[in-house]
């Protein structure tokens, strides 16, 4: 009887292993993104399928026919507007319908050949590309470590931004969708901090401002610890716009690159218990934006330094030219000739 129930397992691709007191059924591996992606394209009929968010980088599978280089082009950007905005997107277009849909950073959506396809259909490719997106989000915290998740994340949504502001604000961005507080991203030393970006969901108006050397988050940067408020201080210090109470509190965490504080980055609102879940993707966040923060400031100061060279270069011709024009010139004596 047991080599017949192994055959019918091999039969049927399962293998059974022993366990005691009990026979556990062992089916083929669990489907990659790339392969549920491929699914949900042909189980639509969709020319091509894309996601984006991942950490290992975007996703595409394409049918047959295959999506037009156009197609796949405006296909592509959709699904990263979804990704950032988290909304459903449909476009119709003479020769193809766009589906999309996102939960920041994960996106995904599918290309269907023509026009003239039904709303039930397209709500129904809305609904199996969220439940897609979410799954997205659960697997690849289950299968990649938390530090390449978060480092994927600040990659992506900093990727084209060649300026530290750029890069600022993209940080910050991604620590609000995070740690789910307003987080702000001081950048320089402590006798000269000052707020270079701060997220959607915190007070804008504090960009910009610079910092006492007395603040918190200037003895944060000055100590390389943590440095949290409570009650009425405001880990901006004295100076800045007047705010609730309740936003006035935070925790200032440094920025390191190697040993090097280059900045800090400031979590609005209580400061979280030590076993809060938000610590566990604070460590990795803070390891990432430090060594881009340091180079994009390196990046600031020499091409500052290049137009201060290039506008000294510039005056000192100017005060040449000037000099030129007042030194007194010998008259030069009209020659003489006779008109005919």
């Amino acid at each position: 009887m047991f080599a017949a129930a192994a055959a019918v397992a091999l039969t049927v691709g399962w293998t059974i292993r022993w366990r005691p007191g009990r026979l556990r059924r062992r089916g083929p591996p669990p489907l990659g993104l790339r392969d549920a992606l491929e699914l949900l394209r042909h189980a639509y009929g969709a020319t091509g399928a894309w996601g984006v968010g991942v950490a290992d980088g975007p996703l595409e599978v394409l049918g047959a026919p295959q999506a037009t280089e156009d197609q796949r082009r405006r296909a592509a950007a959709l699904v990263q507007l979804a990704s950032m905005d988290g909304r459903v997107h449909e476009v119709r277009d003479a020769d193809a319908t766009y589906v999309a849909a996102g939960d920041f950073p994960y996106g995904a959506g599918l290309a269907l050949d023509g026009e003239g396809h039904s709303e039930t259909l397209t709500e129904s490719i809305a609904g199996a590309l969220r439940r897609y997106v979410a799954g997205m989000r659960v697997a690849e915290e289950q299968a990649v470590p938390r530090a390449r998740v978060i480092a994927g994340h600040v990659s992506q949504v900093v990727a084209g931004a060649q300026s530290l502001g750029g890069i600022a604000r993209g940080a910050v961005e991604v620590g609000a969708e995070l740690t789910g507080r307003p987080v702000a991203l001081v950048v320089g030393s402590a006798e000269e901090a000052r707020i270079e970006a701060v997220s959607r969901t915190g007070d804008r108006r504090l960009a910009g401002r610079v910092l006492v050397p007395d603040s918190p988050v200037a003895r944060a940067i000055a100590s390389g610890i943590p440095v949290a408020t409570r009650g009425q201080e405001d880990v901006f210090g004295p100076g800045v716009a007047e705010r609730r109470r309740g936003d006035r509190t935070g925790t200032a965490y440094p920025l390191h690159d190697g040993s090097v504080v280059v900045g800090a980055l400031v979590l609005l609102g209580p400061p979280p218990e030590a076993d809060a879940p938000i610590l566990e993707v604070l460590g990795p966040l803070l390891a990432d934006i430090g060594p881009r923060i340091a180079a994009a400031r390196a990046v600031r100061f020499a091409v500052d330094f290049d137009s201060k060279v290039k506008d000294d270069g510039r005056m000192v011709r100017l005060k040449s030219a000037a000099k030129r024009v007042r030194s007194p010139r010998a008259a030069r004596a009209p020659k003489s000739g006779c008109a005919s």
